[in-house]
C-alpha cells in the first residue's frame, strides 16, 4: 500500500492499492484516517454510487484512537473505472475487500465495518465468510431482503450522464435528489456533495462515479436480492442503523433481523429515509458507542 507523507490539516491520507479485475491491473483509492499503527480498524463502505468521503465526519470522529479506511469501490470517485461494466458486481467488491486486507495487513486483526446500503451488503457478505476478521458490523439502512425494483430504480438514477454549470447548482441538485437522507445544514449539505463532483474540464463539473455502473443492475432484471442465509452465520456484534421513512429498510425486515441471528441490536434515525448520512452528531455518537 502507497503511504504518501503530506496531507491536507483536517483531511484524510490518500493511498492506493492494487487489485487485478478482468483480467486487468485496477487501482483502488483508500481515504486513510487515525495512526497507521492504531489497535483498532474500522473499514467503511459507502452506498452504490457514493465514494469513501462520505465517511468524512464519522472517520473523523473515529480517527483519534482508530485507523480508519474508506476506499473508493472500482468506477467511483478515484479509483480506476472497469473495462467491462459487467465486472460492477458483488464479487469484484469483495475481491477488492480482500486485496485491501492484505495490503493493509489485516490478516489477524479483526476490523468493525460500517458499511451503507450497497456497503453494507458486502459487510454482511464479507464477515458471514470471515467470521474470525470482523469484530463488529454496523449496517447502515440495509437489510436481508431487498426487493428488486429498489435496484432498478437506482439504475434509473445513475444511468445518465449529469453535468452541473456551477459547484451551488451540483449541491443544490444533491440536495433535492437525496432529500430523503435527512434534515442537514446548508454546510453539511456541501461538504457530503463536494466529493461527488469533478470539473468537466469546460468550466462546469461532473459525476465522479462511472454511470456504466447501473448495466449490471439492469441485467439482474430487478430480482429480489435475500441475503438471510449470510446474515444468520455472521458471529460478529451488529448494529442496524434505519432511517425511520426509509423505503428500502422495512421496519418488519429489521425486526426480523432483531430476533435471529446475530441478533442486531437497533438504531432508529427520525426524519430519515434511505439512508442516513452519518454526520450529524447523534448519528455518530451512537456508532461510536456500539464500537466500545
Amino acid at each position: 500500500m502507497n503511504h504518501p507523507d503530506r496531507r491536507a490539516e483536517n483531511a484524510p491520507r490518500q493511498l492506493s492499492i492494487g487489485c487485478e479485475i478482468g483480467g486487468a491491473a485496477c487501482r483502488i483509492a483508500v481515504h486513510e484516517w487515525g495512526r497507521p499503527d492504531a489497535e483498532r480498524v474500522v473499514l467503511c463502505l459507502h452506498a452504490l454510487n457514493r465514494n469513501g468521503r462520505d465517511f468524512d465526519f464519522l472517520a473523523r470522529a473515529l480517527a483519534a484512537d482508530r485507523r480508519v479506511l474508506c476506499p473508493d469501490l472500482p468506477g467511483r470517485g478515484d479509483s480506476d473505472r472497469l473495462a467491462d461494466p459487467a465486472d460492477y458486481n458483488h464479487q469484484t467488491y469483495l475481491r477488492v475487500l480482500h486485496a485491501l486486507a492484505d495490503s493493509a495487513g489485516l490478516q489477524g486483526r479483526p476490523v468493525d465495518i460500517i458499511g451503507t446500503s450497497l456497503g453494507g451488503i458486502l459487510g454482511m457478505m464479507y464477515a458471514a465468510t470471515h467470521p474470525d476478521a470482523v469484530r463488529s458490523l454496523v449496517l447502515n439502512d440495509v437489510g436481508t431482503v431487498t426487493a428488486g425494483d429498489v435496484f432498478l430504480k437506482a439504475a434509473r438514477s445513475i444511468q445518465r450522464e449529469v453535468r452541473f454549470r456551477s459547484l451551488e447548482q451540483a449541491v443544490l441538485t444533491f440536495k433535492i435528489m437525496t432529500a430523503s437522507c435527512g434534515p442537514l445544514s446548508d454546510a453539511q449539505w456541501r461538504a457530503v456533495s463536494a466529493h461527488m463532483i469533478e470539473p468537466d474540464g469546460a468550466g462546469g463539473y461532473t459525476l465522479r462515479y462511472d454511470i456504466r455502473i447501473a448495466e449490471q443492475l439492469f441485467r439482474d432484471a430487478g430480482a429480489d436480492l435475500d441475503l438471510w442465509h449470510w446474515y444468520d452465520r455472521i458471529r460478529a456484534r451488529v448494529l442496524l442503523v434505519r432511517g425511520a421513512n426509509s423505503d428500502v429498510l422495512t421496519e418488519e425486515n429489521a425486526c426480523a433481523m432483531a430476533g435471529r441471528g446475530p441478533h442486531a441490536e437497533r438504531y432508529t434515525v427520525a426524519g430519515t429515509g434511505h439512508f442516513p448520512m452519518l454526520v450529524k452528531q447523534d448519528e455518530i455518537n451512537a456508532i461510536k458507542h456500539f464500537l466500545g
